[in-house]
Formats: structure tokens, sequence, C-alpha cells
């Protein structure tokens, strides 16, 4: 059936040496409670209360099972940090990239790298090192965005929402272009606040802070509600349900309609898979 996987720190752990040491925790997705949950991996590396030289992880961006590689957003003192965990090469987290003042979202697919910064730029290689920056290919000059995800059929082609509520379309073979040449898609002003965004079939599915949403990613068409009064912070889809994190520690899922004009409300479909109520908040 598969896993969730989360981060988080247990606030009652069997070992006590574990109290402050973050780990991945895998939850099975046909999980309806706490007693399944178990710890996959130990991250080290962070530092508590260090001040100047504290560290901690404060976004999980995702796990590549092909490469072995975690991916993670790093409090550095205050300043977001790019990082990675690689465990067949160590035990520590590594700091990637400084996205200090940076509209930084990424999306990977395989070893294509894309990411969103002052400009949209690929990587044709995971990165795993600060030079890694040098090897950036811009495809799409002057754009900010707050949400990007490949397509789910042709991974040329990827989409993006933006801080005005716009979703965009663009291929990653377009070098050098100007953003204008982006093909505008639709809007949405609850797209303003997205936290996360992904692409199934023919829709484009967003969540932000109450809520998760889906809009046609041919444009033809208005916004659907998906989920409503949940303060959702992450998600990802496997196998036509949408499995997300909300910021009280829950991890629920919802089945996605089969179209993009669902004859009723949906809300009916969502259930709690994991309370991680004696767990400190996961991403």
């Amino acid at each position: 059936m598969g896993n969730i996987l989360i981060i988080g720190k247990p606030s009652n752990p069997k070992n006590e040496s574990k109290v402050f040491v973050s780990g991945v925790y895998k939850i099975p997705m046909f999980s309806m409670g706490g007693d399944t949950i178990s710890r996959k991996l130990d991250i080290n590396g962070e530092v508590l209360n260090g001040g100047s030289n504290s560290m901690s992880i404060n976004l999980f961006y995702g796990y590549l099972p092909k490469q072995n590689i975690y991916y993670f957003r790093m409090n550095h003192a205050g300043q977001p940090v790019f990082s990675m965990l690689k465990p067949s090469s160590s035990s520590e987290l590594k700091q990637v990239f400084n996205i200090h003042n940076t509209p930084f979202v990424p999306a990977i697919n395989g070893n294509t790298f894309i990411y969103g910064a002052y400009g949209i730029y690929r990587l044709n290689k995971l990165p795993e090192d600060v030079s890694d920056a040098q090897l950036s290919i811009q495809l799409y000059k002057d754009q900010i965005i707050n949400g990007l995800s490949f397509d789910s059929e042709n991974k040329s082609v990827i989409y993006m929402s933006t801080y005005q509520g716009t979703f965009l379309k663009g291929d990653i073979n377009c070098v050098n272009c100007t953003k204008d040449q982006l093909e505008l898609i639709g809007n949405d002003t609850n797209a303003q606040s997205v936290n996360d965004l992904l692409v199934y079939k023919d829709m484009i599915y967003y969540s932000y802070p109450t809520g998760i949403r889906g809009f046609p990613k041919n444009g033809k068409g208005n916004p659907i509600q998906l989920v409503s009064n949940e303060n959702v912070n992450s998600m990802i889809q496997l196998n036509g349900k949408i499995y997300f994190s909300t910021n009280d520690g829950l991890i629920k899922t919802i089945k996605l309609p089969n179209s993009s004009s669902p004859s009723s409300s949906t809300s009916n479909q969502l259930k709690t898979i994991f309370n991680s109520s004696y767990y400190t908040k996961c991403q």
C-alpha cells in the first residue's frame, strides 16, 4: 500500500535520547490512528538554542527513493536554507542553497530539478552542493511564483501559481525566455497564498491556509473546492487520492473527483488517517 512520510520529534518517546532528535516517520496509507507509526530515520545536524549557530528543519520538501535523498528547508539563525540528507553518504544534514530573501519553490522529476527564485531555472541534476547553483539554466526571466509542479503526463510542461493569483504554463526547454512567453491559464484569488501545488490528470490542485482547490489546467472552467476549513500545510497525490497534513498535526486523505465538475461536495469522503497529537508539529 505504501507509506506517508512525515518529519517530527516525539514528545513521549520510548527512547528518551530521541526527544530532541528529529526523525523521518512512516505511516501506512491505510492507517486510521497512531499505533502504526514507526521511525524510519534519525536526522542529525540540527542545532537547537544555538543562537547564531542554530539550525532546525521547518519544511520537508520530499523524499526521492531512487536516489535516497531527502530535501528540507532549514532555519539557520532565522534565515532559510535549502538542505538535503543522503543517508548513504552521511547521517548529517547538508546545506545546499542559501535562499534568504528568495521566493524559492522547487519541483523534481527524475534528475531534472526546476525551481523558482527571481525567475524560473532548470538544473539537469539533483543539487547536492552549493556549487551546483552555477549550473542552473534560466528558463523564464523575472517571473516570481509561489507554486510549481510538473505536468502529470508531459514532463516537459510545468505549471505555476503566482502571488497575484494567476496560473501559468511553461516549457522546461524554453531557455532565456521572457515571462510573457508563459501561457496564462486562469486565476483564483486563493492562489495568492498557495503553500503547495500539484498536477493530476486534467487538474491543477493547490493548497492554501484554509483548504484545497482545483483548477482545470486547460483554463476552461471554474475552480472547484475540494477541501474547506482545514489549515493545510502540505500535500501529495497517490493513486487518485490527495494526502495532506495540517498545522494541528493531522494527516488526512480525500479521493479526487473523476471530473473537473463534481456533481456534489467531496467533503464526506475526507478521512483522517493519523493524529499526531503526541508528536510535535510535523511537515
